[in-house]
């Protein structure tokens, strides 16, 4: 049934479903970083340095070892970021959330008044027709 309340509900219910998704596609960047991550650090442990060789291979592998390092530290920041991004979101949702649940309470509530004044204005129609039809009734016996 529809009320003054029946078009808010929707944007608020809108609002809570955009919310949601931006929430899925943080947490699939997380995700997406976290296995990022476990790479490096699989790569990181696989890592064996070449303890006889040259010191320009000795190097080499100082350098990737260390361009590892620091591209497992980059990814843990864009983690942490997307961590308290995620965060936020969630507070977001909460706080839609709730907005949504005063809505829906309020179109509730409009609904049943709606509904008791439909009844109330069903039942002296029907009265109505109940005396309609006694009158009649009354007028032909009389005749």
């Amino acid at each position: 049934m529809k009320t003054k309340f029946s078009d808010l509900l929707k944007i608020k219910d809108r609002n809570l479903k955009e919310i949601e998704k931006k929430i899925s596609l943080v947490i699939a960047d997380i995700d997406t970083l976290e296995k990022e991550i476990e790479d490096i650090d699989n790569e990181i442990k696989e890592f064996k340095s070449d303890l006889s060789g040259e010191f320009a291979l000795f190097q080499i592998q100082k350098s990737f070892f260390t361009l590892m390092i620091e591209k497992k530290d980059e990814l843990l920041k864009d983690k942490t970021d997307l961590d308290m991004k995620l965060e936020l979101l969630k507070s977001d949702y909460k706080m839609a959330n709730i907005e949504y649940e005063k809505i829906a309470y309020l179109h509730k509530e409009e609904e049943k008044k709606l509904l008791e004044e439909l009844k109330v204005k069903e039942s002296k129609m029907m009265d109505e027709v109940a005396n309609i039809l006694f009158n009649k009734k009354e007028k032909e016996e009389y005749l």
